[in-house]
C-alpha cells in the first residue's frame, strides 16, 4: 500500500513518537488494521468494557494525527482506505447522548456508540449517562 519512502515518512513524522509512547512499535499497517479490527468488533456486538472501547478509539486518534499531518498526496492515499472503514462504523454505530471524551468536534468517533450493545460495555455506558 505505501512505499519505502512513505513508510519511512510515517516513521519519522509520527510512528516513533507514538511507539514511545505506547512502549510497543506502532506502524501504519497496524493502525489501519487497527482501526478495521475495531469496527469488525463494533459489527459483531462489542463485548468488552468502556476502557478498551476509548482506547480502541484513539487508533482513529492516531490516524487523524497522521492525516493532519501529512503532504496531500500521502493523506489522499489514508482517506481512500480509511473512508469505507469510517462509513461502516457510523452505520454501525449511534450517537452518544454526548461523547465519551470532551474532544474536538472533528473527532466525531468520540460521539458514537454501537448499535450492537453488550455488556460490559453497555452498563458501563448506562452508568456513565451516555444511552
Amino acid at each position: 500500500m505505501f512505499t519505502p519512502s512513505e513508510l519511512s515518512f510515517f516513521d519519522e513524522k509520527f510512528l516513533n513518537k507514538f511507539s514511545a509512547c505506547a512502549k510497543f512499535k506502532i506502524s501504519m499497517e497496524s493502525l489501519l488494521n487497527g482501526w478495521q479490527n475495531v469496527i469488525s468488533e463494533v459489527e459483531k456486538g462489542y463485548s468488552l468494557g468502556i476502557n478498551d472501547y476509548t482506547n480502541d478509539l484513539t487508533l482513529r486518534d492516531l490516524i487523524e494525527e497522521v492525516l493532519r499531518g501529512c503532504p496531500e498526496d500521502l493523506k489522499e492515499k489514508i482517506s481512500l482506505f480509511i473512508k469505507r472503514w469510517d462509513e461502516k462504523f457510523d452505520h454501525l454505530t449511534q450517537k452518544a447522548k454526548r461523547p465519551l471524551l470532551k474532544i474536538d468536534k472533528e473527532f466525531w468517533w468520540w460521539g458514537r456508540i454501537p448499535l450492537n450493545l453488550k455488556d460490559p460495555l453497555k452498563s458501563d455506558l448506562q452508568r456513565n449517562g451516555l444511552i
